[in-house]
């Protein structure tokens, strides 16, 4: 994708301080907004959750094992951009909003997810088994479970553990090996039944590769399950290579990340659910990670590496969610801006239940 030329639109828009429309390029934040957002600070409410929509992420100062990890927030437009808190420990753990906001929870690094006040300050601790490392957690929609992946084996299973009993689980396990359970990048459906997540545990769908000693590339498919991993379904079943689900505020679709036969660059795809079509939002000329809803569905976050400025690294976009333009809402060089997370006051993180769903394509 080619950026837009600045437009008189867009300039009067930046006057007034409003987000740029999006209009089939990429946009990048503008140099006025990065400079008034050093002097941004997250306002929040008495009930401590931001009393404006906020963006989540994780920033790593430089790239490689020795990089500071800190997270921070931005509105979705990409301006007010506030550190929150430094994590050395942490390697890419990806943080959440809690539904109401005024939580986040990041992994620590260690045996146990921190529990964080929206402000970035240390609240609890949820401390798990010796050696396993979580990853990626969600919080549930009714707040009470985490779920999380982490390698068990050295393999990684999925697992929800209870934050008032403390009660751990390894859903996975119990699915049986297939192929390959390699199970990945879990989500929650906005209702708390069922768990969407990607792995190869097919083997009927890797891409074939006749020179590879297996015959053929471990490709991933979307996979669902329901919360207590009683039963599986496979999603998607193709050679390519698709991951990290996230399931719509709505419940009818889930963005993911599709990579044509497991090598080409990765881009922004949804499924809807009850009809089981594709719609691609993103081409091969940005390569995308880590989609995340907006409250309202109608738009998607996502970690992106601009294919034409390989060197520049991960930043994060905005797509929407009908397949508008794109928007650069962070201008990193070399310092990746990963996993965000859109939490916004008016809506909170996932309006679970309210809207109905009929998954016509899914069958146990």
């Amino acid at each position: 994708m080619t950026p837009a030329t600045p437009t008189a639109r867009r300039a009067e828009a930046e006057a007034r301080g409003a987000a740029p429309r999006a209009s089939g390029g990429i946009h990048r934040r503008p140099a006025a907004l990065a400079v008034a957002a050093l002097l941004a600070i997250v306002v929040a409410t008495a009930e401590g959750r931001p009393s404006t929509p906020q963006v989540l992420y994780l920033h790593r100062d430089r790239a490689g094992p020795d990089a500071t990890v800190s997270l921070r927030t931005m509105t979705p437009d990409g301006s007010k951009d506030t550190w929150l808190a430094d994590y050395p420990d942490a390697l890419e753990p990806g943080p959440d909003w809690s539904p109401d906001g005024t939580q986040i929870l990041i992994p620590t690094g260690t045996n146990a997810l921190a529990i964080l006040r929206s402000d970035g300050t240390k609240a609890a601790a949820e401390n798990l088994p010796e050696l396993l490392f979580p990853r990626e957690p969600e919080w549930s929609p009714d707040g009470a479970q985490a779920l999380f992946f982490a390698y068990t084996a050295r393999r990684p299973h999925v697992y929800v553990v209870d934050l008032r009993t403390h009660v751990l689980r390894d859903l996975t396990a119990g699915l049986g090996r297939g192929d390959l359970p390699w199970d990945e990048h879990p989500d929650w459906s906005p209702d708390g039944a069922h768990i969407v997540f990607d792995s190869p545990r097919d083997q009927e769908f890797w891409w074939r590769q006749p020179d590879d000693p297996l015959g053929a590339a471990m490709t991933a498919d979307l996979h669902v399950m329901t919360s207590d991993g009683a039963h599986i379904a496979n999603l998607t079943e193709s050679m390519d290579h698709e991951f990290y689900p996230a399931w719509s505020p709505d419940g009818r679709s889930i963005a993911f990340v599709r990579q044509a036969g497991g090598e080409n660059p990765s881009v922004v795809t949804v499924l809807d659910m009850a009809t089981g079509r594709e719609q691609q939002l993103t081409d091969e000329g940005l390569w995308a990670f880590h989609p995340s809803w907006s409250p309202d569905g109608r738009r998607i976050l996502f970690t992106g590496i601009d294919a034409r400025n390989v060197a520049n690294g991960r930043n994060i976009y905005v797509v929407s969610a009908d397949g508008g333009g794109v928007t650069q809402l962070t201008d990193y060089v070399g310092e990746p801006a990963l996993y965000p997370k859109w939490f916004d006051p008016a809506l909170g993180l996932s309006p679970a239940g309210r809207l109905p769903t009929n998954w016509g394509g899914l069958k146990w």
